[in-house]
């Protein structure tokens, strides 16, 4: 009896992990707190005492994340909106392809800055 409601169990998360709005919009938001979370961590606390090395590698891991975000939108090809019609078609992989070479701009220039200057 207790297998079934594990594979059950198992089956329900494999199915909101492959959800589209988990793989466009979940990853947008836990790449956005893994960014967040960085600059909280060096200033409470490490009280800014750190350099700003640690902050800089938890917003490039953040931005890899949301660069996923893109990636799922492209392949998919629709932006799902909470409370709103989803966008889908080719406005939807012109718009994942933006976001892409934003996270992309924006990671090169994260490692350029921290690593290279």
């Amino acid at each position: 009896m207790k297998t079934n409601s594990i594979d059950s169990w198992k089956e329900k998360l494999v199915k909101f992990l492959s959800n589209t709005m988990f793989l466009t919009v979940g990853f947008a938001i836990i790449g956005f707190v893994v960014m967040i979370s960085g600059r909280v961590i060096n200033v409470l606390l490490f009280s800014n005492t750190l350099s700003d090395k640690l902050f800089n590698a938890t917003f490039i891991l953040g931005l890899i994340i949301e660069l996923f975000s893109g990636v799922f939108i492209v392949k998919r090809r629709e932006i799902p909106r909470p409370g709103l019609p989803s966008i889908k078609g080719i406005l939807a992989v012109i718009q994942g392809f933006l976001f892409i070479l934003l996270c992309t701009i924006g990671i090169v220039g994260m490692v350029y800055y921290t690593y290279f200057q």
